[in-house]
């Protein structure tokens, strides 16, 4: 289980560098949401 469970409110740029940071750490970080206002980011 996850220490940290992460949430996206805007998924843009500086949120994808975050996400690379996540990833790194699978042992500390879960994400479980993502919104934003533009559909096309997903």
């Amino acid at each position: 289980m996850s220490l940290f469970q992460v949430a996206g409110i805007g998924v843009g740029g500086i949120f994808r560098a975050h996400l690379q940071g996540y990833k790194t750490l699978p042992e500390l970080f879960s994400l479980v949401a993502v919104c934003d206002i533009n559909e096309d980011m997903f």
